[in-house]
C-alpha cells in the first residue's frame, strides 16, 4: 500500500472521530509508546504494526467505570501554597536508547515554579529535594524493575509524588505526561513497596527523650491517641469499590507513630496489633505511658476511654479531656487527605498493595511534618468527617477500672 495513501486514511480516519465523538465524555487509552517507536522505524511493517493497533484501539472507554474523584470542590490555599490541578507541563521529548529501552527524564521539580509546584505538590522543593536525597541510595532496585524503561530518579519521585497528592486516575496521569499508564502503576507500585520496606524510619514509636516531652499533661504520662477513618477503595481484584478503615495512632503533635488497615467488614479493634499489644502485657507502653480512645475501643491500664456513665461533674470534665485529646488523630487524618488527595479516590490492585499505599502516605506525612512543611491546601471540611462505627468499648477490665480512676483524681481532683 502507497505510504501517502496510508497517512491520507488515517487523517481521515481521525477527523471522523473527532467530529462525531468531540461531544461524548470518553477518554482515550494512550497509544503504547513501543508501537509508536515502531511507527517511526522507516520499514513498511512498522508502519503497518502501528496502523493496524491504531485503528484497533479506536473505541474508548471510560476510566474507571466513570468513577469521579471526592475531593471537596470548595478548596483553597494556606500558609503560601495553592491548589493548582490544571497546571500544564510540557514534558520533555522521551529518548529511545540503543537497547531499546525508554528513557523518561521529564524533569518535573526543575521545570514547574515553586508556587506552582507547592500547588500540585503540597510539599515545599526544598522537602522534595530532602526526601529525593534519602531515597536515592535505595532506588537502584525500583528502577530496574520498571519494564522496558529507564526512569531517572527525580522523575520516578515525582510522578510516585503526583499520583499519591492528586486525585487522579493513572489515565489521567499517563494522558498528563505521554507516560505509558503501565508504567505509571509501576513507579506507583515500586516506590510505595519502597517505602513500606523502611516504614520503621518514617512511622514508629517515639523514644524515651520523646516520650518525656510529650507527657508532661499535669504529669499522666499520656502519650497519643488511637482513632479511625472510612475510606472508599476501588481494588481491581474485586472490580468495584469496598469500604476500609484506617486506624491511626498520633501523638499530642500530630505525628503518627502506628498505622493499621483493614476492611470493614473484616475490622475489629481487637485484632488490630496496637490492642493485641496492649492487651497482652502488663506494661506494653514505655514508662507507664497510655493512649487515649473513643467510646468503641475497650478499656484498658494502657488505653484509656470515656466514662459511658458519666453523670456528676468530674466525670463529665474528664469525658471532655478524653475527647479533646481524641481530636489529634481527626486532626491528623485531615491534614494528611489535604495534603495526599488520592485517599479521596484509592485505587489499588489488592488490598495488600493498598496497605502499603497507606503506609506510603503516612510515612511521607510525617517527614513532611518533621521538616515543618506547611503547604497543605484548605479543603471544605464536608469530605473529611468521620463516620461513627456501630460498637462499643468494654469497660471491664479491672486495671483499665484501677487506672482510670487514677487519672480521674489527678486531671480533676
Amino acid at each position: 500500500m502507497d505510504e501517502s495513501a496510508v497517512v491520507t486514511n488515517v487523517a481521515t480516519i481521525l477527523a471522523k472521530d473527532l467530529l462525531l465523538d468531540r461531544n461524548l465524555k470518553f477518554r482515550p487509552i494512550p497509544y503504547p509508546v513501543q508501537q509508536f517507536w515502531n511507527f517511526l522505524e522507516d520499514n513498511d511493517e512498522g508502519m503497518d504494526y502501528f496502523v493496524y493497533n491504531m485503528l484497533r484501539k479506536r473505541k474508548v472507554r471510560t476510566c474507571r467505570n466513570g468513577r469521579t474523584s471526592k475531593v471537596p470542590l470548595d478548596s483553597e490555599s494556606t500558609e503560601g501554597s495553592r491548589s493548582m490541578p490544571d497546571t500544564t507541563i510540557t514534558p520533555v521529548p522521551l529518548v529511545k536508547s540503543q537497547t531499546q529501552k525508554l528513557e523518561v527524564n521529564l524533569r518535573i521539580s526543575q521545570l514547574l515554579p515553586p508556587k506552582d509546584f507547592e500547588g500540585n505538590f503540597h510539599m515545599k522543593k526544598g522537602t522534595f529535594n530532602a526526601l529525593l536525597e534519602v531515597l536515592s541510595p535505595l532506588m537502584k532496585n525500583q528502577l530496574r524493575e520498571i519494564d522496558n524503561s529507564l526512569i531517572s530518579k527525580d522523575t520516578f519521585l515525582s510522578l510516585a509524588l503526583w499520583k499519591l497528592s492528586t486525585s487522579q486516575h493513572f489515565e489521567e496521569i499517563s494522558q498528563r505526561f505521554k507516560i505509558p499508564a503501565k508504567v505509571c502503576h509501576q513507579i506507583s507500585g515500586n516506590f510505595c513497596g519502597l517505602i513500606s520496606s523502611f516504614i520503621n524510619t518514617f512511622v514508629s514509636w517515639p523514644n524515651m527523650q520523646h516520650i518525656i516531652g510529650l507527657t508532661t499533661y499535669k504529669q499522666t504520662q499520656m502519650l497519643g491517641a488511637i482513632g479511625t477513618k472510612h475510606l472508599d477503595v476501588f481494588l481491581e481484584s474485586e472490580d468495584d469499590e469496598v469500604d476500609v478503615i484506617l486506624q491511626l495512632v498520633c501523638t499530642s503533635d500530630l505525628i503518627i507513630i502506628d498505622c493499621y488497615l483493614e476492611l470493614a467488614s473484616k475490622y475489629s479493634c481487637h485484632n488490630s496489633p496496637i490492642l493485641k499489644k496492649l492487651a497482652s502485657t502488663s506494661e506494653p507502653l514505655p514508662n507507664g505511658c497510655y493512649l487515649v480512645g473513643d467510646s468503641k475501643f475497650p478499656l484498658m491500664s494502657s488505653l484509656i476511654t470515656p466514662y459511658s456513665d458519666a453523670k456528676d461533674q468530674r466525670k463529665i470534665q474528664f469525658n471532655q479531656y478524653i475527647e479533646m485529646q481524641t481530636k489529634s488523630v481527626q486532626n491528623t487524618i485531615t491534614q494528611m487527605m489535604h495534603r495526599f488527595q488520592s485517599l479521596y479516590s484509592l485505587e489499588a490492585k489488592d488490598l495488600q498493595e493498598m496497605k502499603k499505599t497507606i503506609e506510603t502516605i503516612c510515612g511521607l506525612y510525617n517527614f513532611c511534618r518533621r521538616f515543618n512543611d506547611n503547604c497543605i491546601p484548605k479543603l471544605s471540611e464536608s469530605g473529611v468527617q468521620e463516620v461513627k462505627l456501630p460498637m462499643k468499648g468494654d469497660e471491664s477490665n479491672p486495671n483499665g477500672i484501677r487506672r482510670r480512676e487514677q487519672l480521674l483524681e489527678i486531671i480533676c481532683p
